[in-house]
């Protein structure tokens, strides 16, 4: 991934930028057992979760996600996709 180093707030995701490594929930956890994750990954939330699609799957952790970049719809529909049936959605304005 190319990642815009502007300082702060504004950092990115950008084409033209550093290349910096970057590795999956899954290959980082290795089948390891997980109970919750949060992360704030500044509109990549998606390709996080996807990401982590093993680990949501096998063991159905807890998710604390800051997604204001999304509107909450979109957010519950993405988890409820790869998480447990009985997966609860709390969205704090």
């Amino acid at each position: 991934v190319t990642f815009g180093k502007k300082g702060g707030r504004n950092s990115s995701i950008e084409e033209n930028g550093i290349e910096i490594e970057c590795k999956t929930i899954d290959s980082m956890l290795d089948n390891q057992r997980v109970s919750y994750i949060k992360m704030d990954v500044e509109s990549a939330e998606c390709q996080a979760l996807e990401g982590a699609v093993n680990t949501l799957q096998n063991y159905h952790p807890a998710l604390a996600i800051s997604a204001y970049h999304f509107s909450e719809d979109f957010i519950k529909r993405y988890s409820h996709r790869y998480c447990n049936p009985n997966f609860s959605f709390y969205y704090f304005p």
